[in-house]
């Protein structure tokens, strides 16, 4: 403040001294005033010079020299100037790396604003979509990409899986598109080619079906061969036992084919979001039961849920998830088994299936999960399956953009629960009585 007084002083001094000799020499004291408009002139220039500068930029070379409290206000704001361009510069530096890292990825990528207008855009997806960049930069996507389906899942990727589709500039080539939202205003679309992926999915597919189809006929032929010499009179005891173990041998190769085909199925299909029938879960679970082959079985099952608790689905797929999971659960329980269906706070809808059976193993429950996995305990006891039932499940409520959750207790048995997405919910009177919310 002393620097800025200095510096100021002789201008004030002056003018100061100006007004007092116009007052005393002169008869008209209005006079004393004319030094300071003069000096408020030759501030207002400096300030005049000092916003024009700033109009300009604030180039620190370009800044005009002054002193006192209009140079202190100069040097401030060149010093700010300074140290805002070495930012600025920094920042260039870091998102022209960021902007090479990217276009060096090999998956197209894209930069799309609120109205999928395209921002930025890498190498490849000239080569997957035809969309240069800069010359496309503005564009609107669907312009370019006039596949209404796939401008509905980037609005809004929500509870989707991510959508594939041929290359706009080779049908041949297979595409897999993932949307993500940044922020409110910006998304980014990342494109992969996966032609390589689906042709090896799809020949894998295509054995599987192919073995299991051509397994199936001369199996049964096997298995009822094995049934007629079982009846057989002169068979030993040991003939007798070595026939009826081939023969469960033959059922669990049976078993097998079907999962495998089911699926097979299951992993071809596709379930829009809106696509699927209404399904009442309770009209759903009781006919279920109702099927089971075995009285005891029936009488085991207990169903908890209420009318009106509906969800929009595959109606086939469903009934595989609840068959799969009472059967799994009748298998390794002789007591009750309780099927429940319910809502919770959010809305979802969840399937549960709790058992009183012997548990399974911590070190096992991410092991189950796996194709063809079968615990300790189930070898242990001969309980017949394929190993593939839990991954059907989960094939199926993925299916549904659902999830499968499993608890499981030694003391308590087993639960697992299938968890719907509120979107799947399809009751109307969300606030009626009755309802249970887990």
């Amino acid at each position: 403040m002393k620097q800025l007084l200095r510096h100021e002083a002789p201008a004030l001094l002056i003018t100061l001294v100006s007004a007092l000799l116009l007052a005393l020499g002169s008869d008209d004291w209005r006079l004393a005033f004319v030094p300071f408009l003069f000096l408020a002139w030759w501030l207002y220039l400096r300030l005049l010079r000092l916003e024009r500068w700033i109009d300009n930029g604030m180039k620190p070379a370009d800044a005009p020299h002054d002193s006192g409290l209009v140079g202190e206000i100069l040097r401030q704001l060149v010093r700010r100037a300074r140290a805002q361009g070495k930012r600025k510069k920094r920042i260039n530096q870091l998102l022209k790396r960021i902007n090479r890292q990217i276009a060096a990825l090999p998956d197209a990528t894209l930069v799309l604003g609120p109205q999928l207008e395209i921002e930025w855009s890498n190498a490849p997806a000239e080569l997957l979509l035809g969309i240069r960049h800069p010359a496309d930069r503005g564009q609107q996507l669907g312009n370019l990409l006039r596949d209404e389906k796939l401008l509905r899942y980037i609005r809004n990727p929500i509870g989707r899986k991510p959508f594939e589709a041929p290359s706009p500039v080779d049908p041949q080539i297979q595409l897999r598109f993932r949307s993500v939202p940044i922020d409110r205003r910006q998304r980014l679309l990342i494109v992969r080619n996966i032609s390589e992926q689906k042709q090896m999915e799809q020949a894998l597919k295509q054995f599987v079906a192919h073995a299991s189809h051509e397994l199936k006929t001369p199996l049964t032929t096997i298995s009822g061969y094995l049934e007629m010499l079982e009846d057989e009179p002169g068979i030993s005891d040991a003939g007798r036992q070595a026939l009826s173990v081939a023969n469960e041998q033959a059922g669990r190769m049976e078993q097998l084919i079907r999962d495998l085909l089911q699926l097979s199925r299951l992993e071809s299909r596709t379930l829009e979001t809106d696509e699927g029938e209404e399904l009442d879960l309770l009209e759903v679970s009781q006919r279920l039961i109702d099927g089971l082959p075995d009285a005891d079985q029936r009488r085991r099952v207990r169903v908890h849920t209420v009318p009106g608790l509906k969800l929009r689905g595959s109606r086939l797929e469903l009934e595989s998830i609840l068959q799969n999971l009472i059967d799994n659960a009748l298998k390794y329980t002789e007591g009750k088994v309780e099927l429940k269906a319910a809502e919770d706070e959010d809305g979802q809808i969840v399937l549960e299936v709790e058992d009183q059976g012997p548990g399974i193993p911590r070190e096992e429950l991410q092991s189950i999960r796996r194709h063809y996995y079968r615990g300790k305990d189930t070898t242990a006891r001969r309980i017949p399956g394929s190993g593939l039932g839990l991954a059907i499940v989960e094939e199926a409520a993925r299916l549904h953009g659902a999830r499968l959750e499993i608890d499981s207790d030694p003391e308590r048995g087993s639960r697992f629960r299938v968890i719907f997405p509120a979107w799947r919910n399809l009751r109307k009177d969300k606030d009626a009585p009755g309802i249970v919310r887990l």
